[in-house]
């Protein structure tokens, strides 16, 4: 499934795009799922309580939480999901680039653009969705993006895999058949019971590293060289 989010605080444009964008990936795509939110902070909501998108349609210029606002809190913790600007404003264009979004939609020019501009989104997404990897959990089954993972780590002999807004434990899971999974998808040892995303390592210490979203974990000492060689890498 392909999950959209479309945003905007005027409700005729909110319901015309969202007739526009099902209309258009009825046609691309049998599985879509699309929830629309009337202002920024009702799409937050549900963003941090685990909703994930794939997709999110952003108007810029809204009262409360703008669409610049609105990316740059969601890029902190989620560097893939695609997002798509609405605007009126040609010259906020330039502005919208630190916001690393996929398309910069103008409104007086949907028509034109939505089929070239939804192709290229959900061909994009397929290729992410091809990394997804089904684990076992308590109450069943998750499916998750690997760029999602901040680290996995064995603890009393039971695994468990962290994101930025959950903590899972994995059932049926041996920690070693995950490093081997793993070794060549980004992923570091920094001790023999905890591997971590090298997306999300924001800093490297002697003993520790912290990583995004401010969590520090302990590294070996033995292993500091390989990750920072590692970490290095990753990031050229």
């Amino acid at each position: 499934m392909i999950k959209i989010a479309i945003c905007d605080d005027e409700k005729i444009i909110l319901e015309c795009m969202y007739n526009k964008i099902k209309k258009v990936t009825h046609k691309l795509y049998e599985d879509i799922e699309i929830k629309k939110f009337i202002n920024g902070n009702e799409l937050l909501v549900e963003i941090t309580n685990a909703e994930h998108f794939d997709m999110l349609f952003l108007d810029i210029d809204m009262p409360q939480i703008n669409g610049f606002e609105i990316a740059n809190l969601v890029r902190k913790y989620n560097k893939e999901i695609i997002i798509i600007f609405l605007t009126s404003m040609d010259e906020l264009v330039y502005e919208s680039f630190k916001y690393n979004p996929f398309r910069f939609l103008r409104k007086q020019k949907v028509d034109e653009e939505l089929v070239e501009v939804l192709t290229s989104a959900i061909n994009s997404i397929e290729k992410v969705k091809e990394k997804q990897n089904i684990f076992n959990i308590d109450f069943g089954k998750v499916k998750l993006y690997l760029n999602d993972i901040l680290y996995i780590e064995c603890i009393n002999r039971k695994v468990y895999l962290k994101t930025f807004n959950i903590k899972y434990k994995l059932l049926n899971t041996q920690f070693n058949n995950l490093i081997n999974e793993l070794d060549d998808k980004n992923f570091i040892l920094i001790h023999r019971t905890c591997m971590v995303n090298l997306k999300y390592v924001f800093s490297i210490n002697k003993l520790d590293i912290i990583l995004d979203n401010k969590e520090k974990l302990p590294i070996s000492r033995y292993r500091v060289n390989d990750i920072k060689r590692a970490f290095t890498l990753y990031a050229e």
